[in-house]
């Protein structure tokens, strides 16, 4: 074992000592000079890759591992017309860079898993600044969480334990600040690795970390033993919160405790005398992260507490307390699921969602602890994708409800910026604000989008012809101009989805009533392509996908050989019945409505559901099964992805493919 130790020091020493002079003189990022020392100046020389040509910039980014995690930095390559050059200042705790250049879609970060664009940071005296040697093993590295997220590319590989473990094994020898943070990775890797004698040496670290005494030496110990000596771990969890009763451990020993409660109240004064007791910090988010906990858990059980005894004084003191994240999920679950339920009016939401999107506004410029690995360009990006991708489109919804419509179409503008015509909902929000404000011109080229991406409705068609007719005085050509706006390209992506949703295997026989009180049967469809689609009037994605169905329906209105039912199933309701016949009829969808049964003693009629469902292993509604001639289930889809055409689209194309066999 020693012997091995000293040959792998021998030749870590080697590379490291070699990682500069590749630098210098292969690598097409070189470094003035070669040496990098903290705190100190360094010039970037780069040569980038032939794909890059024609740029008078090149962006990129510098990965600094500090203090155990890595920082990102945006950084801007210029050129003289022949070398391009840049300078950076390495930070004073920076143990190891990272280099990322970046130009449209080409990104160049180095040549491969062990030869990427890296360098080793030293302090004044030569000697490597701590976190360098681990850092070089965790880069490379998925399973350890220490990695730097769309950096490397792990699909093709990452280096083993034995390779982390003797990074660390370096770091920890040569770093005595890292003993204590690195330890129980140390230890991790060396399991992971089968060193021999692991285990003895997890009993001399673990000696060593109860005898250091402080909270993060303590927790290292605790977690080392988790794996190997469970009595010995619970014991160590007792001393550290005897030692620090308002330390991280007890923190989370504590959050776990709150959240067990079953009583809002008792929970709530819990939680409130938490955020007295541990007021929030890095290391205290930390520690929760690590345990998938948050304060932003915190607080939104106090909002949705408030929320529901109808005590709404103090919700937007404690939002105006939570990251971007938890705002978002506030968002989502207090004002678009009501407002796409339609359980609250629009007027009553648009107080509490202005609010929310006048924090957003604010908290998006603040890059998160948890985001250090992002450059500030990058977290601006992340920041209005996120709330673009819950807010802008129902909060641009609510608008129009309330007439607010320039607002209504400022946000709707700012979410197409981000879909680019994807979302068919988003698409007719503003084709019906561009045909209020009469803006004919906006509204064509919209609608002609809208097709071309294949997420259209039948009102946007409707739309669509209108203003052909409009624009020709006649409808002559308009079916030649509607083919010419689609993608040539989408006839082969739908038979990619639908191959997909492929099954196999005899439909389960099945009787059921139709709401006008007569039965039909799997017996009586034979000789038919027949659709089920199973759905329930408090799904909102199964209500949303109707419009697109009755596209189908409609498609197939002359073929006597094709028929749909829809089933109305896992509904609570006593009157579910008579509540999904009204909704069809209000809506104004003349389909065939069936009544899956319910089995004795259940509160929920389900039985045709589940046994495809069980059949299947599988979950879910809407739920949508394409059944042949002979009874045989084809196609078997799940779910709806927004689109009326779209999913049209799909229902076309398997039933086709049904009639084939």
């Amino acid at each position: 074992m020693n012997s091995l130790r000293k040959f792998l020091s021998l030749a870590i020493s080697f590379f490291v000592l070699g990682l500069s002079a590749y630098a210098q003189e292969e690598s097409r990022l070189k470094f003035n000079p070669e040496h990098l020392v903290a705190g100190q100046n360094v010039e970037l020389l780069y040569t980038p890759l032939s794909s890059m040509t024609g740029y008078s910039q090149i962006p990129g980014i510098v990965y600094s591992y500090e203090n155990f995690r890595w920082i990102a930095h945006d950084i801007m390559m210029q050129t003289d017309g022949k070398v391009w050059k840049a300078t950076y200042k390495i930070p004073e705790e920076a143990g190891f860079l990272a280099f990322k250049f970046k130009v449209g879609d080409i990104v160049d970060h180095g040549t491969s898993l062990n030869y990427p664009f890296v360098a080793f940071v030293a302090d004044n005296t030569g000697r490597y600044k701590e976190g360098a040697y681990a850092a070089w093993g965790f880069l490379r590295s998925e399973k350890y969480g220490r990695y730097i997220p769309d950096y490397m590319d792990f699909s093709k590989g990452e280096v083993s334990d034995t390779i982390v473990y003797h990074w660390l094994d370096q770091e920890v020898r040569n770093c005595r600040a890292s003993n204590v943070p690195m330890a129980s990775l140390y230890i991790e890797a060396m399991r992971g690795a089968k060193i021999n004698n692991v285990e003895n040496e997890a009993k001399r670290v673990v000696k060593y970390l109860l005898n250091e005494g402080s909270e993060e030496g303590l927790l290292g110990a605790m977690r080392i033993t988790q794996m190997s000596n469970s009595q010995q771990s619970d014991s160590i969890s007792k001393a550290i919160l005897a030692k620090y009763p308002k330390g991280k451990w007890a923190l989370k020993c504590r959050y776990d405790s709150v959240g067990r409660l079953k009583d809002d109240n008792q929970r709530k004064e819990a939680f409130l005398q938490l955020l007295k007791d541990f007021p929030q910090n890095n290391d205290f988010d930390s520690m929760l992260d690590a345990y998938g906990h948050s304060y932003d858990g915190i607080y939104q059980s106090l909002i949705y507490t408030d929320y529901i005894k109808n005590q709404k004084g103090n919700m937007l003191s404690y939002v105006h307390k939570m990251s971007l994240g938890g705002v978002l999920n506030i968002f989502y679950r207090l004002v678009e699921i009501p407002h796409n339920r339609k359980d609250i009016t629009d007027k009553e939401l648009y107080p509490f969602a202005k609010d929310l999107v006048d924090y957003l506004e604010v908290i998006k410029k603040i890059k998160p602890y948890s985001y250090a690995y992002l450059t500030d360009n990058e977290w601006e990006k992340k920041a209005e994708s996120m709330i673009g991708n819950v807010v802008y489109l129902p909060y641009a919804e609510i608008l129009n409800s309330i007439g607010e419509t320039d607002k209504s179409l400022e946000y709707a503008r700012r979410a197409q910026n981000l879909s680019n015509y994807q979302f068919s909902s988003l698409n007719e929000l503003m084709a019906n604000l561009f045909k209020k404000t009469s803006n004919d011109k906006e509204l064509q080229n919209v609608l002609e989008k809208s097709v071309f991406a294949n997420q259209v409705s039948e009102y946007q068609m409707a739309m669509l012809k209108e203003l052909y007719i409009k624009n020709h005085n006649s409808d002559k050509g308009y079916e030649a101009y509607v083919a010419g706006l689609k993608n040539p390209s989408e006839k082969s992506a739908i038979k990619k989805v639908v191959a997909n949703y492929k099954k196999t295997g005899v439909m389960p026989k099945w009787r059921l009533v139709d709401s006008n009180g007569k039965t039909v049967s799997s017996e009586l469809l034979k000789g038919k392509v027949y659709v089920l689609d199973f759905w329930s009037t408090w799904c909102v994605p199964c209500k949303a996908s109707l419009p697109g169905m009755k596209l189908a329906v409609e498609h197939y209105k002359s073929d006597k050989s094709v028929a749909f039912y829809f089933i109305d199933t896992q509904e609570f309701a006593p009157d579910f019945k008579v509540n999904s016949a009204k909704y069809l009829k209000e809506k104004g969808f003349d389909f065939n409505l069936l009544y899956d049964g319910k089995a004795p003693g259940k509160k929920v009629n389900d039985v045709l559901c589940s046994q495809v469902m069980k059949k299947y292993t599988i979950s879910g509604i809407p739920m949508k099964v394409i059944v042949d001639r002979k009874g045989n289930v084809c196609f078997l889809a799940i779910g709806y992805k927004g689109s009326p055409s779209e999913l049209k689209d799909e229902m076309v194309e398997m039933i086709e493919q049904a009639k084939l066999y």
